[in-house]
């Protein structure tokens, strides 16, 4: 079954999500959206989101929906309430991802489409204490365009990016893997990663 404009897609999905109901949960270019297997519920800034123009979406284990905008800024949906909280300097993300991990931590990677140092433009964030916060990369990785983050079966946290390898962080310690230590390429797809993480 195919779904378009025509039967109710608000535009170009960027990522999906399926909740432990069932649902499907969407971040297209126009909103956010849920299919139920019937029909389907859109909401847009005139609804509280922040940003109309999405990347990633998720839920976590308190049942809240996150979702990532292009323009840095993150909502919030727990029991039909919305937030936005700034999670990073305004500017045009070709993709962001989530990752929970087992301590309840929310990180959120970034790859946007410009590079520099800009402010507040962060490869990498952690929400914590109510607010988003930069995750500092070792120095080495420079400005990291991050393909992927995940959690490994050892509790180490794994980010993949694009020309500067893998970034895996354990036991309060980054260690970083590329091409110059001779263990692995620059440019790291997310189902790369995912089979390296699997391995530890």
């Amino acid at each position: 079954r195919s779904f378009n404009a025509a039967s109710g897609l608000a535009g170009r999905v960027y990522d999906l999500h399926e909740d432990r109901s069932g649902h499907i949960w969407l971040a297209t270019d126009h909103a956010a959206q849920r299919y139920d297997g019937y029909q389907w519920t859109t909401y847009t800034t005139g609804d509280g989101l922040s940003s109309d123009d999405l990347r990633a979406v998720t839920q976590t284990r308190d049942g809240s929906h996150w979702f990532a905008a292009s323009d840095g800024t993150i909502s919030r949906l727990t029991d039909g309430r919305w937030e936005t909280f700034q999670g990073n300097e305004p500017a045009r993300y070709g993709k962001v991802t989530f990752c929970q991990t087992t301590d309840g931590q929310l990180l959120a990677g970034y790859s946007s489409e410009r590079e520099g140092d800009t402010g507040r433009q962060w490869s990498l964030a952690r929400f914590g204490g109510g607010a988003w916060e930069q995750v500092e990369l070792p120095a080495e990785s420079g400005f990291a365009r991050v393909n992927d983050v995940v959690q490994g079966p050892d509790g180490s946290v794994w980010v993949a990016t694009e020309r500067h390898g893998v970034l895996r962080h354990l036991a309060g310690r980054w260690s970083h893997h590329w091409s110059g230590t001779g263990e692995i390429g620059d440019n790291v797809s997310a189902s790369r990663l995912r089979g390296l993480s699997r391995k530890e």
